[in-house]
């Protein structure tokens, strides 16, 4: 609400402007819903590495809070793993040359992570962060299962050979 005046200075009336806001604040009470829901982090960053949000707010399942990564850059972050930031670098340098999604894999702290990156508003970066730990260790086991199958299958016919069997 604005006032209005005459020519003396006295207010004559105000001005108002209505808006409906209700399509805006559902549409904003969907995505907070969603964001909730997903098992994952989600990170608006600028093309330098600067972390500028972080979703959701508050999560006590992950190694520090995404709020703790505001305003900081990648470099101080993961100031203790070059390798990361090498290839984080390397992928966005992908991702702005391609315009193609682009996913890389990552350690830190024994859990194992998949980064998705896509490019947005000019120099923004989203950056959807899934611990993969769990499905990384049913990898391994599952390699070493299936290796252990072979040797026992390969003894079986040394075993056989040999007349051991």
């Amino acid at each position: 609400i604005v006032p209005s005046f005459d020519i003396h200075g006295t207010i004559t009336n105000f001005i108002g402007l209505k808006q409906d806001i209700t399509q805006a604040r559902l549409k904003a009470l969907e995505f907070d819903a969603m964001i909730k829901a997903l098992p994952d982090l989600i990170f608006v960053l600028d093309i330098e590495g600067n972390f500028l949000n972080a979703y959701p707010d508050e999560d006590e399942s992950y190694i520090c809070s995404p709020q703790e990564f505001i305003n900081k850059n990648i470099k101080e972050v993961f100031a203790d793993y070059p390798d990361i930031l090498e290839t984080h670098f390397k992928v966005v340098k992908e991702l702005y040359t391609t315009g193609n999604i682009q996913i890389y894999n990552y350690e830190l702290k024994n859990q194992f992570y998949e980064a998705k990156l896509n490019k947005f508003n000019g120099n923004k970066i989203i950056a959807v962060v899934r611990d993969v730990t769990e499905f990384r260790q049913l990898q391994v086991l599952t390699e070493f299962k299936n290796t252990i199958e072979k040797l026992t299958e390969s003894n079986k016919h040394t075993l056989d050979i040999l007349g051991l069997r």
